[in-house]
């Protein structure tokens, strides 16, 4: 490719981009991913993982950098409360005003822009396995990473919240979240993806987590971004004994793209995997799974419920790859949806691609509507409609709400969803 063929790809790839600053946090590899992002280019309705995935308006936009966080904005009392040691990330840099963190033994918290070479060299080796538009993306534009590390044996009984809030409107963040959990070590995340006062903004989200033999890892998601665009990618690393459990809750955004991949590199594994997708007005909601059993001796669980109303559209696809050489693996997949609209749509592929002999796999997909009978069967015990049908939704996606580590987090989630 000649220089100025070189050019022409770089300005065609970035025009959305182009008012941005490149990321000054681990330089060489900022200028390796921008090599990458000309190389492949950003996906379109043609690329099968992304044919349900409407980039459109995202790509008309034009985004600015956010500089700095508005400290005086946004509130503590707007922040969900859940008694916890918390981060918070405004506009892609740490607010320091709302920010409080416990002194907790054996858990360490440190900021990209603030390491060094260390933990340059421990960052990408699940990510690189993986070649991603919008993961390039985020390491040529990063703002701020965040990298947690708990040290062997050691379990943090208290969950970490970290909250992703933007507060401006028609800007891009780019952020990342590293988790390193040594042997034995155990942690619970809790994940808020927000916005105040602002529409037209883009948040390009990474997180990479690294659990090392007989440790554990429990994400708790939440993204409500209201008139905002949401990409979060998420590459996870398993190794023997471990387990790994993420329940994923998306609430509202112009678009919300979850790209979840996960690396079974062990025996004796457990992941599991949750989700509830609300989706109304005009937003789309898109989930993309992927599990690669590649040892033998695990088990994954993945269920997701959708609820689309209005002229939403969700997305539900997900996929188990059991690799040559992992027996006795048992995978299942499951997926239910509720339409209360004439004009929401889903699109749901559950998919399973087997290439040992001796597994137990399965995998399902439902959609319908709310049971007119459950609905009648309410009213006529003096249950008016609107109750009615919140108790039956509240019903449909309970076994999921009840996996949340933390309750005020469940309390305000629940107060999102329904």
């Amino acid at each position: 490719m000649s220089f100025l063929t070189e050019q022409i790809m770089e300005k065609e790839v970035l025009k959305s981009f182009k008012n941005l600053t490149p990321s000054s946090i681990f330089l060489s590899k900022s200028e390796n991913k921008l090599e990458s992002l000309i190389k492949i280019g950003f996906p379109n309705r043609n690329s099968e993982n992304w044919k349900y995935t409407k980039l459109s308006k995202l790509f008309k936009s034009n985004f600015n950098d956010p500089k700095s966080p508005s400290l005086k904005v946004y509130p503590k009392s707007k922040l969900p409360s859940t008694s916890t040691s918390t981060i918070v990330v405004e506009n892609g840099k740490i607010n320091t005003h709302l920010t409080c963190l416990d002194n907790i033994d054996g858990l360490e918290v440190a900021l990209f822009s603030e390491s060094g070479i260390e933990l340059a060299s421990k960052i990408d080796h699940t990510v690189s396995n993986y070649e991603d538009a919008f993961t390039y993306l985020n390491g040529y534009l990063l703002n701020e990473g965040i990298n947690i590390k708990v040290k062997k044996h050691i379990k943090i009984s208290q969950p970490l919240h970290i909250v992703n809030v933007v507060t401006k409107s028609c800007v891009a963040v780019n952020s990342r979240l590293n988790i390193e959990l040594e042997e034995c070590a155990e942690l619970t995340v809790l994940q808020s993806f927000i916005s105040e006062n602002s529409s037209s903004s883009f948040v390009n989200h990474v997180t990479e987590a690294h659990i090392s033999e007989n440790a554990n890892l429990h994400i708790d998601k939440l993204q409500d971004y209201q008139n905002n665009y949401n990409i979060v990618s998420e590459y996870i690393n398993q190794k023997s004994n471990s387990s790994f459990t993420i329940n994923t809750f998306s609430y509202s955004g112009l678009l919300i793209r979850n790209g979840l991949n996960i690396d079974v590199n062990g025996q004796n594994c457990h992941t599991e995997l949750n989700g509830v997708f609300t989706v109304s007005e005009n937003d789309y909601i898109d989930n993309h799974t992927l599990v690669n059993h590649l040892e033998p001796n695990c088990q994954s669980h993945e269920n997701y419920k959708g609820i689309i109303e209005d002229e939403g559209i969700g997305v539900f696809n997900g996929k188990v790859i059991v690799h040559k050489d992992a027996q006795k693996i048992q995978a299942y997949q499951n997926n239910n949806n509720i339409l209360l609209s004439d004009y929401s749509k889903v699109f749901a592929k559950p998919e399973l691609e087997i290439f040992a002999d001796d597994v137990k796999c399965s995998h399902g997909s439902t959609t319908g509507q709310l049971d007119e009978e459950a609905l009648f069967y309410l009213q006529s015990r003096g249950v008016g409609l609107g109750t009615a049908q919140k108790l039956l939704l509240e019903g449909f996606i309970a076994e999921i709400a009840d996996k949340i580590s933390c309750e005020k987090f469940k309390e305000y989630v629940l107060g999102k969803l329904i």
